[in-house]
């Protein structure tokens, strides 16, 4: 009787612990993995798959974040060859840094500074300059006014109608964004402009002025002021180059994050985090940073599947009679890492079309799925174009066509 009550007793502990380990791991799935900010997202850069989310719709105060804008139009003129990074810029009275409001992140900037593009993109990007965000809307726009104007037209040309900006350095409360749609221009600005994050994001210092910065004929000497970038995390363990990061006040900490690992680019925005301080700011804000990023890279992964066998069509009328397909483009798949050794895919195509055919004319689609879940279609297009025939071979076709239909075949 002793040994059967031990042992019942032993059982009951075994199953009073598994209990609370079950029950510790429902309540871990149950906890936000970015707990300090009212609105968050991470999504992979390839393919713009949503890993997590919470609250990423709702409209919030993005702080220096509008500076990715700013940057954003810079380097649009730069890559239509209208400006360059060794163009000098003019500072005005009104990008002073002086001039900003008490507590501003600074570049530095005095009137009749030699200053370039180049090192402007750097001020705004590398100590989040407020001043350096006004002299390139003025570089770029004639006045800040004008300048404010292009960045949101931009964004509605970029269909990211939640995005409104009512000043180029984010120091206004009433500019707005949702975590979702500033993601995705964060993934378009990556796309857009390659040489973004190893020229200004990933920059951990930036010293300004230089001796060759001062004003022609000025008779001081040259002050430089080392400031350290204000994103914390670059270099760290997880691999984060890029992006920006913002303060407005005390319940407005945000961040915009990219980190690379074994191929696969995550992006992790974080809005309206609160810090009592700055200290407890910019840790909440690093904090769940970390667990987003981490989060992504542990439990999913980006596969470059491969491309299933493609039928041919059959053509009428044409000049040839078959047409190979291709996809539109190369596929690119995120997924749990526990699902993507199960990825399948399937084609549907056209079985016959009458020509012309036009190259890259849609003729059908690959799905790839997992575990009876659809990850994503893509496009199976014409690879090349097809003209039509001569009025023998076409009235032939045409006769022979009249026949199937008759007989209920198809193309």
């Amino acid at each position: 009787m002793s040994m059967l009550s031990a042992r019942s007793r032993n059982n009951v502990r075994i199953a009073t612990l598994f209990l609370l380990l079950s029950a510790s791991l429902l309540a871990a799935q149950d906890r936000p993995l970015a707990p300090h900010a009212r609105s968050a997202i991470l999504i992979d850069q390839d393919t713009g798959s949503v890993l997590y989310e919470a609250n990423a719709d709702a409209p919030q105060i993005p702080a220096s974040l509008a500076k990715m804008m700013t940057l954003h139009l810079a380097w649009c003129r730069i890559e239509e060859g209208l400006m360059k990074q060794s163009d000098p810029v003019n500072i005005s009275k009104r990008a002073w840094s002086r001039s900003q409001e008490t507590g501003s992140s600074l570049m530095f900037l005095e009137p009749g500074q030699r200053v370039t593009v180049g090192e402007i993109m750097r001020g705004i990007a590398v100590v989040s300059g407020n001043d350096a965000a006004v002299a390139m809307a003025e570089h770029l726009g004639g006045s800040v006014e004008s300048f404010v104007s292009m960045m949101n037209e931009e964004a509605r040309r970029l269909g990211f109608h939640t995005l409104k900006f009512t000043d180029p350095a984010g120091i206004d409360a009433d500019n707005r964004v949702t975590a979702r749609d500033f993601a995705g221009f964060c993934r378009i600005y990556i796309e857009k402009h390659p040489a973004a994050l190893k020229e200004l994001h990933s920059v951990k210092e930036m010293i300004y002025p230089l001796p060759q910065n001062l004003p022609e004929g000025d008779p001081r000497p040259a002050q430089p002021i080392k400031q350290q970038s204000q994103n914390n995390l670059l270099g760290g363990d997880l691999g984060v180059d890029g992006l920006k990061t913002g303060h407005l006040d005390a319940r407005n900490y945000t961040g915009a994050f990219t980190a690379e690992r074994d191929g696969m680019r995550l992006i992790a925005v974080l809005l309206g985090i609160e810090g009592p301080t700055a200290a407890a700011g910019k840790r909440n804000r690093s904090d769940d940073t970390n667990a987003l990023l981490s989060y992504g890279f542990t439990n999913f992964a980006t596969v470059h599947p491969a491309v299933p066998h493609l039928p041919v069509v059959r053509v009428w009328k044409g000049a040839v009679n078959e047409l190979t397909l291709t996809m539109a483009k190369a596929p690119v798949l995120t997924d749990r890492r526990d699902a993507v050794a199960h990825i399948v895919s399937s084609v549907t195509a056209e079985p016959g079309i009458i020509a012309p055919v036009s190259r890259g004319a849609k003729l059908g689609e690959v799905v790839y799925t997992a575990d009876g879940r659809v990850l994503a279609r893509f496009d199976l297009v014409a690879a090349s174009e097809v003209k039509q025939a001569g009025f023998i071979k076409g009235a032939i076709h045409s006769l022979r066509l009249a026949i199937r239909s008759l007989f209920g075949k198809g193309l």
